[in-house]
């Protein structure tokens, strides 16, 4: 198929619920750093995140906050590791996903 100079490709996206890609079910973090939990996931409409431990969402905070799917800890503490959920979604579907941190001591 030839196209002109003023013709436009358009891609056909595929309405598709979330996949996730590769997520660690471990992280290890030092006391005082900062650390990345990953969440990516594919998917159209564009999925939506939210983070959750022991069952109630995380919510940001300055130590505390959310880069697209990852959840981003500034200052990890002790008291910060267990089981971290990440639900992605859209209108299609839903995924989750479990993280467990484990800070170390200094």
């Amino acid at each position: 198929m030839k196209y002109s100079a003023n013709s436009v490709n358009v891609v056909d996206s595929v309405n598709s619920a979330p996949i996730v890609k590769e997520t660690p079910s471990r992280v290890v973090a030092r006391q005082g750093s900062r650390v990345e939990l990953p969440c990516v996931s594919s998917a159209f409409p564009l999925p939506s995140y939210t983070w959750s431990r022991h069952g109630v969402a995380v919510n940001a905070t300055s130590h505390v906050t959310q880069v697209a799917g990852n959840l981003v800890l500034g200052n990890a503490q002790l008291d910060d590791a267990g089981d971290y959920v990440c639900r992605t979604w859209n209108q299609l579907g839903s995924r989750d996903v479990r993280v467990r941190l484990v800070v170390t001591g200094r």
